[in-house]
């Protein structure tokens, strides 16, 4: 009986942990999908797209940057990007900007908090 307490308890403790490191690191995947339209018609085609992460809604000097090319469907896009920094922590905010590349130059699609969340 002692024995069976004493892992039990051992597996709260473990799992605890576990979802103490879950919880204290930062997102690994943001999926971000939206609608693509040029002149008010649906895009079709794969575009390049840049993703920079700032740490203030205004901020000029983004703390991570990544370019990818999605495919847009019938002016939908859907795509995921990873690999952030250790630099990021999760005790603060941080904004997503996407700028998508035209022929007539980039199209800034604004900043959006970045809000995590777990799931167990």
């Amino acid at each position: 009986m002692q024995i069976t307490k004493i892992i039990g308890i051992s597996i709260v403790f473990l799992m605890a942990i576990s979802f103490s490191i879950c919880a204290a690191s930062i997102a690994e995947t943001i999926n971000f999908q939206g609608v693509l339209t040029f002149d008010g018609l649906p895009v079709d085609k794969t575009v390049l797209v840049t993703l920079s992460v700032y740490d203030s809604e205004s901020g000029e000097i983004p703390l991570w940057t990544r370019r990818q090319n999605i495919e847009v469907i019938n002016g939908i896009y859907n795509f995921k990007t990873t690999s952030f920094p250790d630099s990021l922590s999760v005790d603060r905010e941080y904004y997503l900007a996407v700028e998508i590349e035209t022929q007539n130059g980039p199209i800034c699609l604004g900043r959006k908090r970045l809000v995590s969340y777990s799931t167990i």
